[in-house]
């Protein structure tokens, strides 16, 4: 990509300090240049070079007020772009979040080759990207096999800091970005004695699922789950934020890759890369999420809800029964309606077959067990509709 086909006016936005702390960092060296040097430029620039050759050099407008400052940091993230055998846009998106750490999560099929993706792969893209951001965030403050409540002030901060970057081609590709000063009275970036939260956050992120793929591939599952039973280091909601994101398309790939901030040394132990999940390994994450989940176990209880689908056909006596799929509310899911499958008889089927005709909210009682995308609910019994306080209360939820 040349720097033409950058976005316009995308290299204005870069400040000029970022990209000098980049270049630094990236080892780049800065030469002693006065204005009388640059001819053509509007303003001051800052000059650097590569210690391994004098004839490599990137020139770094100084001046963000000059009418020529998009042109020519938009020339300044080509050069760098040359020297580190990558695209420009991610060179200049790497400019522009020079004190961050980037995610890229990346979905790559021939489907998506001109870089669109279905709208509603793009919703279950974005809510993944949020879920395993947040997941990886509590697992820094408290690891843990499966977070209940995803709500901890320093994990929020930290989500509200990310933002979102421009989208890249290559397939379709979302980058956020992890301000590395994102936690308010976190460690200053000099501290060398210990990351800062935002690190933490994306190596942790990158670290687990690795060793997430790593399991798959190398056949080493049961043996990972009763380890993260033990000692956790991969949390069942960042399972489930990774099948959130599965393509709908079958082949496509997620790939996660990190470009890490420069202002911050990262080592080989402390993440990789770049993960790619390939579209066979969706469904055994999600037999993972069900195994590190706690409380998948039957749960006696009361449930309360709407009949969302009707399934069925005459029984002996001629009337009909079987399967429904209701929404229920269930409170350890922070008060939202998943849906679960049970059996009715003829009696309860008739009930919901009403409910259903009218939206009535329905009460049962049974044993419910939780899956990824459909729960069961055993022993289905006292079917009924209700029409009282939990009727208006679930239907504020819907």
């Amino acid at each position: 990509m040349s720097r033409s086909e950058l976005p316009t006016g995308l290299a204005g936005t870069i400040v000029s300090q970022d990209a000098r702390q980049y270049a630094l960092a990236a080892g780049w060296q800065r030469l002693e240049l006065s204005i009388r040097d640059t001819p053509g430029f509007f303003g001051r620039v800052a000059a650097f070079e590569r210690p391994e050759d004098s004839n490599v050099q990137v020139l770094i407008p100084l001046d963000e007020q000059t009418a020529d400052y998009d042109a020519r940091m938009g020339e300044a993230a080509e050069a760098i772009a040359r020297w580190e055998k990558r695209s420009v846009m991610q060179v200049a998106n790497d400019l522009l979040y020079a004190a961050s750490d980037l995610l890229r999560f990346r979905v790559a099929s021939a489907a998506v080759e001109d870089g669109s993706l279905p709208l509603d792969d793009g919703l279950r893209l974005l809510e993944g990207m949020r879920t395993a951001i947040l997941a990886a965030a509590h697992s820094v403050i408290s690891p843990s096999r499966y977070h209940k409540r995803m709500s901890k002030g320093d994990a929020e901060q930290f989500l509200s800091a990310c933002r979102m970057g421009q989208t890249e081609r290559g397939s379709f590709v979302a980058t956020v970005a992890c301000p590395l000063r994102a936690v308010e009275g976190d460690l200053p970036l000099l501290d060398a004695n210990e990351d800062p939260f935002a690190r933490k956050a994306t190596t942790l992120l990158m670290r687990s699922a690795a060793e997430l793929v790593s399991a798959i591939e190398t056949d080493q599952v049961p043996a990972m789950v009763e380890s993260n039973k033990r000692d956790p280091k991969i949390s069942a909601n960042l399972c489930d934020a990774l099948v959130r994101m599965r393509p709908s398309k079958d082949g496509a790939e997620l790939t996660i890759a990190a470009s890490w901030s420069k202002l911050r040394a990262v080592t080989a132990a402390q993440g990789t890369g770049i993960v790619r999940i390939r579209s066979t390994y969706f469904p055994l994450i999600e037999e993972i999420y069900n195994e590190l989940r706690p409380g998948l176990d039957a749960t006696p209880d009361t449930f309360y809800g709407f009949v969302d689908t009707l399934d069925g056909e005459p029984g002996l006596g001629g009337q009909v029964e079987g399967d429904v799929i209701l929404r229920i509310l269930v409170g350890d899911e922070e008060d939202k309606l998943i849906r679960a499958k049970t059996t009715l008889d003829a009696a309860a089927h008739a009930i919901a077959v009403e409910a259903y005709r009218t939206q009535t909210a329905i009460q049962v009682d049974g044993t419910l067990t939780r899956g990824k995308r459909l729960g069961t609910i055993g022993n289905p019994a006292n079917f009924q509709i209700i029409r009282q306080i939990n009727a208006a209360m679930l239907n504020e939820r819907r």
